[in-house]
């Protein structure tokens, strides 16, 4: 006999955790939330990354109990080049530990070997 309760065999474990990490749900003040949207709306310049990135943002603040004043102001005083660093770090405090963001640096070659390098 079939319950309401029972799983669907059918679905992979994977769509379920991924169904659970998306129904992620804080009670958040308005004013608030329109101040980390509009930084990361600036920031990124398009609505959608902007959207994700605050909820995100909110995700982290409320599991690990920070201030969102805090870490705004983190963001805020950062450069373009230490946003990506910054966000890294708060998204990978969330995050199981074989899905960690890394963080990109320009590769430079040693001296001697970027003389020999045509532009």
């Amino acid at each position: 006999m079939a319950t309401v309760n029972q799983t669907n065999p059918r679905i992979g474990e994977s769509a379920r955790v991924q169904d659970q990490f998306r129904n992620f749900s804080a009670n958040v003040d308005a004013n608030q939330y329109d101040r980390v949207f509009s930084f990361f709306k600036k920031r990124f310049g398009a609505d959608t990354p902007a959207a994700s990135f605050t909820a995100e943002l909110f995700r982290v603040v409320t599991v690990h109990q920070l201030s969102i004043d805090a870490v705004l102001a983190e963001f805020e005083n950062s450069s373009d080049s230490q946003i990506s660093a910054v966000l890294a770090y708060y998204l990978n405090t969330v995050r199981d530990k074989s899905t960690y963001l890394g963080v990109s640096t320009r590769l430079v070659p040693p001296v001697g070997v970027a003389r020999n390098i045509r532009a």
